[in-house]
């Protein structure tokens, strides 16, 4: 869990306990905390309804630095790799031990995750109810993520390969790292669903995969975090 100072328990309680980091205390904000809450609480309560692409859904694109057309695509160990369609770089990687714990903890299991992409109508609406800031609502879930990051809860890591195939029903996907040319990881999925991109219309897929995110430091920091998660 989070250890918050003493002066801040009583303000906002065991706000994450579902997270923990154990290298030292941290100053936490109310207003990260209390995001970071409802959206743990709500997740689980939609794993209890048998919601769980809804839950996989509202955690990708709040914890973990998703946009709001983005699609998860890998869990392996604590590494989530994801692309994302309207940015020139498409494919991302972060890695977060502590996301890893919360997602086994919900019951969830390593591997293609691109369940989550049949509960993103509803995980709009939950989203625009917890935020409400309107039309600002998914930049704000976004902004949760880089809280995170900045706490140290989410971290950038190395360069990767990926390859997707599509065959009927059956998607396999592989990963590698960019410079040691060893195999990561290899999973494959039954899909009877359309798939997602950049499968759309495509049988096959390889490209890079980046580990560090696609804007600059100092721009993350005044838009993600100054005035909202920063005590």
């Amino acid at each position: 869990m989070f250890d918050i100072e003493r002066s801040k328990a009583g303000r906002v309680g065991a706000t994450i306990r579902h997270l923990r980091i154990t290298s030292k205390p941290l100053k936490v904000s109310p207003g990260l905390a209390h995001y970071t809450k409802q959206i743990i609480e709500k997740s689980q309560k939609l794993i209890k309804k048998g919601k769980r692409a809804i839950a996989l859904d509202l955690i990708a694109h709040t914890l973990l630095p998703l946009r709001e057309n983005a699609i998860l695509w890998l869990w392996h160990n604590d590494l989530f790799v994801y692309y994302e369609p309207k940015t020139r770089q498409m494919w991302r990687a972060i890695k977060s031990e502590d996301i890893s714990k919360l997602l086994r903890k919900l019951g969830f299991s390593e591997g293609i995750m691109i369940l989550h992409t049949l509960g993103h109508s509803e995980t709009s609406k939950i989203i625009r109810r917890i935020f409400q800031r309107g039309p600002y609502s998914w930049p704000w879930a976004r902004s949760v993520s880089y809280g995170l990051k900045f706490l140290g809860l989410l971290e950038e890591t190395t360069n990767f390969k990926i390859q997707l195939k599509r065959i009927d029903n059956r998607i396999e996907l592989i990963l590698w790292d960019l410079y040691t040319k060893q195999k990561i990881c290899n999973y494959t999925i039954n899909w009877d669903y359309e798939p997602p991109e950049p499968l759309k219309n495509k049988q096959f897929v390889i490209a890079t995969v980046l580990g560090r995110q696609h804007i600059r430091k100092e721009i993350e920091m005044d838009s993600y975090i100054n005035n909202k998660w920063r005590l």
